[in-house]
Formats: C-alpha cells, structure tokens, sequence
C-alpha cells in the first residue's frame, strides 16, 4: 500500500514537473501579410518619393507629386500577382470612355504558416512555412513592392533603403 502511495505521489511530481515548450515560430518577414487584413475596401493614394533618372521626356516626375489620388480600391488576388483595383468603375479623360480598373499589381506567393508534424503525424512546437495546399486555401502572401507590374514603365516603386512593409491602422505603405 505504502509503495502505491509513493508511485503516485512520484507520478503526480513528474507531471508536476513537466512544461510545455513554447512555439519555436517562422523567422518574421516583414514582407508576408496576412490576406484577412487586406479583405475590404481601402484609400489609394500613389505618390513618387523619389526620382532617381528621369528621362527628358519626364521632367514633370518630381518627389512628392501624386500620381492617383482620391480612390477607393480593393485588392483582388491572383495565383501569381495582386492586383489593387478601383471600387468603381473608372473612365478615360479625354474620350470619357471605361478603363481598366486596375491601379497597380504586384508580384506574390501564397504560403500558410504552420506546426511542423513528428514522425507519429502529431504536431510539435516549431512552426514551417509551407506551400501544401492550393494557393486559394493559403491564409498569407509574401508581396513584392519593388515593381509594379500594371504600370507600363514598370516604375520602381519601393526604393532601395526600404526594409519592409508598414501595415499598420489600415495603412499600407512601402
């Protein structure tokens, strides 16, 4: 009897004993974006902040000028790119007929966050980025700013010195 009390007395004091590991997570990439946080409608306001060879042809490309102002736009994505579209319907100055509704689009990869699994198919406390699943399903993206690809001179629109994206209180700004 005495020998059951210390073999439970000793169990409960391994169990006692025991901690959870903390989650060893994915190192963070200031690029990768969780595709909730851009689900709704937002304000676009596309400015250059800087110039660094402008073409003669060009002279009127200065740091500070805003190049689309006043727009409401969603982002739209697509396997390979994400694209910023207006809300409404947009229209050409000088012939007053529809245009395109995409701003701007970005290169991107779908990817999720998740617990890498052991041997026995159980969850472990390190997280792995993963592509597994169809890009649909995907939960985040890793977005691409250096480049715009609707823009027809394929303008450079982060500059070198950027380090990351700054998603904060609705703002997205790179």
């Amino acid at each position: 009897m005495i020998v059951k009390k210390i073999l439970l007395v000793a169990c409960c004091l391994l169990v006692a004993c025991a901690k959870e590991r903390p989650v060893r997570r994915v190192s963070d990439n200031p690029y990768r974006i969780e595709k909730a946080k851009l689900a709704g409608t937002f304000y676009f306001l596309k400015s250059l902040t800087a110039v660094e060879h402008p073409a003669p042809t060009e002279k009127e490309l200065i740091a500070g000028i805003y190049q689309e102002t006043g727009r409401v736009v969603e982002f739209k994505f697509r396997e390979k790119f994400l694209d910023i579209t207006s809300h409404v319907p947009l229209f050409n100055e000088d012939t007053g007929q529809s245009r395109d509704r995409v701003l701007a689009t970005f290169p991107i990869k779908h990817v999720n966050l998740t617990r890498k699994l052991n041997a026995n198919g159980d969850e472990t406390h390190i997280e792995e980025q993963n592509e597994d699943n169809p890009w649909e399903t995907r939960r985040h993206v890793i977005l691409d700013t250096s480049e715009d690809r609707h823009d027809a001179n394929h303008t450079q629109t982060r500059s070198a010195n950027a380090k990351s994206i700054e998603f904060t209180d609705g703002v997205l700004n790179f």
